[in-house]
């Protein structure tokens, strides 16, 4: 028989993984580490519907309530990394003005 409890420890499992790349992603690992956390999404994707297919909502009411939560703190590191990035944007594009208005400083000094 299918066990509960080995799958609900794998969606666990998948999702610390993300976490974890999460955590370790920058600059230089962005291509690969997403890549990876897509493919470990897809896994926890279909660990939870096969679950959900399986399984009756009561066995695994306990457990969906920590998942949300482990979902909860992926989407908060998710929207960190973008308002960060969002931020890098906005200081490379207000540089990029500030040269652009300087180049035209220049030219209209000649």
């Amino acid at each position: 028989m299918i066990n509960l409890n080995e799958n609900l420890t794998e969606v666990k499992n998948y999702l610390h993984l993300v976490n974890q790349n999460l955590d370790n992603i920058t600059d230089k690992n962005f291509d690969s580490t997403m890549n990876e956390i897509n493919s470990l999404t897809k896994r926890i994707k279909q660990k939870g519907n096969f679950i959900q297919q399986n399984f009756p909502k009561e066995q695994f009411k306990n457990e969906s309530d920590t998942i949300h939560n482990m979902i909860k703190q992926i989407t908060n590191k998710l929207d960190d990394i973008v308002e960060r990035k969002k931020k890098e944007q906005a200081k490379i594009s207000l540089d990029l003005t500030k040269l652009a208005n300087k180049k035209k400083l220049i030219n209209y000094q000649r």
